[in-house]
């Protein structure tokens, strides 16, 4: 893989914009930490709000 591509662009996920919305997949391999801790986080400070979308199912 080249070194100057980043992360994400090397394991060939493309790049969102910087305004875009991100998963929580995506936020937690960002900061490295499980997603569980994020949801954890969620109840304990009010200022995390996360946008709540309904889960999309395949037939």
């Amino acid at each position: 893989m080249s070194e100057d591509l980043p992360e994400a662009e090397a394991r060939g996920k493309t790049r969102k914009a910087p305004t875009a919305f991100r998963t929580i997949s995506e936020v937690a391999d960002d900061l490295h930490i499980p997603q569980h801790v994020l949801r954890f986080w969620e109840t304990k400070f009010p200022q995390l709000k996360p946008l709540r979308r309904a889960a999309v199912l395949s037939a």
